[in-house]
């Protein structure tokens, strides 16, 4: 390993780097917009005439000389109106001032919409132009809020197959919506999570689920509930240990909180490795502890400790469900592609697709929703299940006439949608805020501590997409003005204090996007 310093001594080093990515795209652009300075250690190499970066398109997105020069190539006949109202929103959010107050001089000092307007002539045709972005965005959140205040009579029955790579990506990514959704009792839903989720069960966190089951065997109703059959397989017995959870959590008694998890631990150890006595157990716990601590963070577990870690996971949502009542249509397809490699295989249509197409037939939905980031660093697992799910409704298709489903892409704290992107615009609520993140860390107890790789926030999942949900709605303040919110004529608005974006699209409109995606990966051996 060598400093900074020690690679910019010889003026004549050839510097490479490569980015793919658009989670990439702000440390580009500060290391190459930025001058030196020690808060952008990559603009160190400014000092380096040989310095190249190879990146793509999603890592070069914040390059503001590169985006202008696409723009630029564009007349503005060719522009879309997207791409004319991203700029409009941009340069309300940089003056931080309400798209409707900006004027004329400062649309036109600014290269980007000097490029919209230059030959618009007279005051009302650009005030027209401002104010249809203005209403652009208030149809987004009026649109969401229909579902949200309408009376049962009035909604349209609707089936919600939504779907998700990872176990809390629904809740962080649109749960202040899910909950106004699972209300109207003709609407139907389908929560299916797509791989086991192993991976994000550290080995710290399952010696401390088998301590707690060492020290819950012990007790004589634990041993009474093993004779007396409460541990077979039975589902309506399994909900029993998430009921159990649950009344811990009503009663703010961490302890029963505990002992309804050792009993879905005691069950999933029960599952997989056959053992049904109290000393068994005992036995298992104690193997058990000994392979886990010997364990490295990272290091790749056997099939049947994968398998455990999963069931964890998968117990984790099961839980925020019930949160909510509801047990019913809870699936697990632990894709086959999902197998812990550094890097995974490619989904396959037999093994990957057919699952997902199995849960369409039978459900019959009329909205799908798929976590829809940007261009990936790679074939990331979100990337992969969003092939999947896109292949599955390709085959879905070609089996009758559903033209009329619709796509919802959310995306959780990894990445986020630019306002002009966004279809949808969830008013969130302090109250909804408020049970996401008493959810989350009541039902997702593997996550209270984990570890976050983002510079901007340090703590639990939860309270990173509040803060991103409150963020963007500031966002929305400025461009509408905030007393579109804090004066407005629905109660919702009143109490909005956070805004989820989703974006909408037809079968077809997925299906483009999932190729822009295929092709902005780069090329690999496709087997979807």
């Amino acid at each position: 390993t060598i400093g900074l310093k020690t690679i910019i001594s010889n003026k004549n080093v050839v510097a490479i780097i490569a980015a793919a990515g658009e989670a990439k795209a702000k440390v580009v652009a500060d290391t190459i917009q930025s001058d030196a300075s020690n808060l952008y250690p990559g603009s160190v190499l400014h000092g380096l005439p040989n310095t190249r970066f190879y990146l793509t398109q999603g890592a070069a997105s914040l390059l503001e000389e590169r985006v202008y020069e696409d723009f630029v190539q564009q007349d503005v006949q060719g522009l879309t109106e997207k791409q004319k109202h991203r700029k409009i929103i941009d340069l309300s959010l940089k003056l931080k001032k309400q798209i409707t107050n900006l004027t004329r001089e400062e649309l036109l000092e600014d290269r980007f919409t000097n490029i919209i307007i230059k030959d618009i002539r007279g005051d009302q045709p650009l005030h027209e132009l401002l104010l249809s972005v203005e209403n652009g965005l208030k149809k987004k959140i009026e649109i969401s809020m229909l579902r949200m205040t309408s009376g049962e009579e009035s909604i349209k029955p609707t089936t919600f197959m939504h779907t998700a790579p990872h176990h809390d990506d629904i809740e962080l990514g649109y749960l202040p919506y899910v909950v106004h959704l699972l209300r109207p009792k003709q609407n139907k839903h389908s929560f299916n999570y797509m791989t086991s989720g192993f991976n994000s069960v550290t080995n710290q966190y399952v010696i401390e689920l088998l301590e707690d089951l060492k020290y819950f065997v012990t007790k004589k109703f634990f041993a009474d509930l093993i004779s007396s059959g409460y541990f077979r397989d039975d589902t309506k017995k399994g909900y029993a240990d998430l009921h159990r959870v649950l009344d811990g959590v009503a009663a703010r008694d961490e302890n029963i909180e505990k002992e309804g998890v050792a009993r879905r631990v005691a069950r999933i150890i029960i599952h997989l490795f056959q053992e049904h006595t109290v000393a068994q157990l005992s036995t298992r716990c104690e193997e058990m502890l000994t392979y886990f601590r010997s364990r490295y963070p990272g290091q790749k577990d056997t099939h049947e400790y994968q398998l455990f870690k999963g069931m964890i996971r998968e117990m984790e949502s099961d839980l925020m469900w019930g949160y909510f009542g509801f047990h019913e249509n809870v699936n697990h397809l632990r894709l086959g592609f999902y197998k812990g490699e550094y890097f995974t295989e490619n989904p396959t249509v037999k093994r990957d697709a057919e699952p997902i197409l199995d849960i369409m037939k039978k459900e019959k939905p009329d909205v799908v929703t798929v976590a829809f980031d940007p261009e990936g660093s790679g074939p990331d697992t979100h990337y992969k299940v969003m092939q999947s799910v896109c292949q599955a409704l390709r085959l879905y298709k070609q089996q009758g006439s559903v033209d009329h489903i619709k796509v919802w892409g959310y995306r959780n704290v990894w990445y986020r949608f630019h306002p002009a992107d966004a279809d949808l615009m969830v008013p969130v609520s302090l109250n909804s805020m408020a049970i996401l993140d008493d959810s989350f860390n009541h039902c997702f107890r593997s996550q209270r501590t984990a570890s976050f790789p983002a510079p901007e926030y340090d703590g639990p999942f939860s309270r990173f997409a509040q803060k991103i949900q409150a963020e963007q709605l500031q966002m929305l303040k400025i461009c509408l003005g905030k007393e579109y919110f804090e004066q407005g004529l629905s109660h919702l608005l009143k109490r909005t204090h956070g805004l989820c974006f989703l974006r909408v699209m037809t079968l077809d409109e997925f299906f483009s996007a999932a190729r822009d995606l295929e092709q902005s990966v780069g090329p690999q051996e496709s087997t979807i």
